[in-house]
């Protein structure tokens, strides 16, 4: 029994690894004359952008980013401001990566699945992301995909104390994504998982 133990386990990384594939992160800071955000309310839509990107030691050029309408909430931690997915919701990074030379510089183009800010009064904007790593990206990073998903967290800096219009600066931000799992990867990941549930089972039926 305590040799089977390992064996799961192995199997266990081994596929989770081809499942999930490794992340990147983009980590973003702006700067305060140049990197803006600004918000009408409502159902209107919130934009951003940040000019420093550093994206696994690589520095970019910007990111951009255009949240889906306004769809409710409050701004409060309990109900924060929502905004529904649509095809106005949209990230993009730009920038070259120094070393390869068959790398888009549109380094990232995705959307928003879900997303929501709260804040009194500077406001943290989070998101769901899905997307397309530019032609050479994901390789050069040694995705198994160029098809990502994630997260992007961005903290917007209000321009006064009221918030009042609602817009400011860009502050310091990240958006992790990787590799959308493969079918068959999430199919030998269940496998896995039964197998561990199973032996679980068996070894407290011996020790008992």
């Amino acid at each position: 029994m305590k040799r089977i133990v390992p064996l799961v386990t192995a199997l266990m990384l081994l596929v989770g690894g081809v499942a999930f594939g490794s992340a990147i992160d983009f980590d973003f800071n702006g700067i305060p004359t140049k990197s803006t955000w600004a918000w009408g309310g409502g159902t209107s839509t919130l934009s951003a952008s940040a000019d420093t990107v550093e994206l696994n030691g690589y520095f970019l050029s910007s990111i951009s980013f255009t949240s889906g309408p306004g769809t409710g909430g409050t701004g409060s931690s309990t109900d924060p401001y929502t905004f529904g997915p649509s095809a106005s919701g949209s990230i993009v990074v730009t920038g070259t990566i120094t070393g390869c030379n068959d790398c888009s510089t549109t380094v990232f183009l995705g959307q928003f699945q879900m997303e929501g800010a709260s804040g009194n009064p500077d406001l943290v904007f989070t998101g769901d992301v899905t997307g397309t790593l530019g032609a050479g990206v994901a390789s050069f990073f040694g995705l198994s995909s160029s098809d990502v998903y994630g997260n992007l967290r961005a903290n917007l800096i209000c321009s006064d104390n009221n918030c009042s219009p609602l817009g400011g600066i860009t502050g310091s931000g990240n958006m992790a994504v990787a590799p959308v799992p493969e079918p068959s990867s999430l199919v030998l990941l269940g496998v896995s998982l039964g197998l561990c549930v199973i032996l679980f089972y068996v070894t407290r039926r011996i020790r008992t």
